[in-house]
């Protein structure tokens, strides 16, 4: 009777060290550590010492998680800036209202991952009423900020056209703040993000509807203006659903003259990817085609696992992901990482069960948990694809999909096609969100230092392709792909 109940209570453990090691490693059930503001929260004005106060609570996680925060950015430039953010703040303020002035000085810092979080309750409150917002997506070229797609019925505005102003405001100069505002290590990330987030960008610094719109025609150069309601942002998402833009993880399918392709735009759920791989590849070898794109240019990242998953289907050479990975022990993290565990059993010292979770607990607080990383050969794949296999980046490829970018590039995996990565292989990583006390808008913040797959800590920039090929504003105006057609062109030339 004995010898079973220990048995029960030794399943039992190893279950628990198992769910554990699965939390850790791959971030099944992440913890939840934002509580959700009511509609009730969105109009109320802080007043300025509780402003104050928050930003000293941002100060001290900062400093306390981050492996080195001052390392774009020098203390005493950052400390300055602080002292400018407190003199800014002369008057209650909302939510909303506050964010700009939080982002801005959080993007100084100049790490991608250390970030102030949009204030999406508002937002999706607002969109979600069917209130109009700003019916274009838009682009930068040369001759500045560009429409690019067109939601609004029978609008007088064209794809090409150069926006000057809406509402009065100069619209390079709105465009500049929103790129003052958002975190990254690179301009040309922050740039792409400020593209994507103009729309709600506008909707933040008070640019609603009705939207006076001042434009370059790209027709005949001639300037124009005219008021335009706007649409419901339900309805943008509905256009988009139609065309399938941004509806998927993950897709493939078969472009002209057999060639396969893959837009990998997000590292999430694991499993539901292993299960596209399975039937993808097991297609391709019922089905052969001529080459494999891998379309990494919208991943902004995820779960590395993915990553690896993916090139266990096309190389079976050695490689890694980071050299070295060094992350700092703070209580934060011990506090955050104990979150994976049901909350009836934090009491016990689970975590000294886990290789990983002992080295982060023996480390002291303020110290540096390291692992090194040797390049490891996939195991063996009956469908593993043996043609040749480009992978598309650019500036928003970033995070962990930087990383399988990395990789790919440092040891000769495939061949990377269009632009330099948005995200740097020799920098942060890892994010741990925590709200702030009073406003509870919430704050992002480095937990790891990542030295580049080929070992150089001292590279600078982010991943280089192979082969750079630069959009062009009048393809992208007819809706031509610039970067896929060259991919295209090189696998034909395999």
């Amino acid at each position: 009777m004995m010898k079973k109940k220990f048995l029960i209570v030794g399943v039992v453990i190893l279950i628990l060290v198992g769910a554990i090691s699965m939390s850790l490693e791959f971030g099944y059930k992440r913890p939840q550590t934002h509580r959700k503001v009511t509609p009730e929260e969105f109009s109320r004005e802080y007043p300025v010492q509780v402003l104050d106060d928050d930003i000293e609570f941002m100060m001290q996680t900062l400093e306390a998680v981050h492996p080195d925060l001052y390392y774009y950015t020098p203390r005493d430039s950052i400390l300055t800036a602080k002292v400018q953010l407190e003199h800014s703040l002369s008057k209650p303020m909302t939510r909303v209202e506050f964010y700009p002035y939080l982002a801005k000085f959080v993007a100084l810092f100049g790490d991608g991952h250390t970030t102030a979080v949009f204030p999406w309750e508002e937002w999706e409150a607002y969109t979600e009423q069917d209130n109009l917002v700003f019916p274009y997506d838009v682009i930068k070229t040369d001759a500045g900020v560009t429409i690019k797609n067109i939601y609004q019925p029978d609008s007088p505005l064209q794809s090409g056209d150069v926006l000057l102003s809406i509402n009065h405001a100069s619209v390079d100069s709105l465009f500049s703040i929103f790129i003052r505002e958002i975190s990254g290590e690179k301009m040309s990330f922050r740039t792409s993000v400020a593209l994507r987030a103009f729309r709600r960008n506008l909707w933040l610094h008070g640019i609603r509807t009705p939207f006076h719109v001042k434009w370059k025609s790209h027709q005949n150069g001639k300037v124009m203006e005219q008021t335009i309601t706007g649409i419901p942002y339900q309805e943008i998402l509905q256009r988009r659903k139609e065309k399938g833009a941004g509806t998927q993880y993950y897709s493939f399918k078969r472009l002209t003259d057999d060639v396969g392709y893959i837009n990998f735009r997000s590292m999430v759920d694991l499993s539901a990817f292993k299960k596209f791989l399975r039937t993808t590849f097991k297609d391709i070898k019922q089905h052969p085609i001529r080459g494999l794109i891998v379309d990494l240019r919208e991943n902004g990242g995820g779960k590395t696992q993915l990553g690896e998953k993916l090139l266990s289907y096309i190389t079976d050479k050695p490689y890694r992901f980071t050299a070295r990975m060094e992350w700092k022990v703070s209580r934060q993290l011990k506090d955050y990482l104990r979150g994976y565990i049901p909350a009836g059993l934090r009491w016990l010292p689970l975590q000294y069960l886990h290789p990983m979770g002992r080295k982060i607990w023996t480390t002291p607080e303020g110290q540096m948990a390291v692992w090194e990383f040797e390049p490891e050969a996939p195991g063996r794949n009956s469908l593993r694809y043996k043609g040749p296999v480009c992978v598309l980046i650019g500036p928003h490829t970033f995070s962990s999909a930087m990383l399988l970018a990395g990789a790919i590039g440092d040891f000769h995996l495939a061949t990377l096609i269009g632009q330099e990565t948005g995200g740097v292989p020799n920098g942060f990583g890892e994010l741990y969100l925590f709200d702030l006390p009073h406003t509870r808008l919430q704050v992002g913040v480095s937990t790891k230092r990542f030295v580049r797959a080929n070992g150089n800590a001292e590279q600078k920039g982010g991943v280089q392709p192979d082969m750079l090929v630069t959009p062009k504003p009048e393809d992208i105006r007819r809706g031509v792909d610039t970067v896929l057609e060259a991919a295209k062109q090189w696998v034909f030339q395999q």
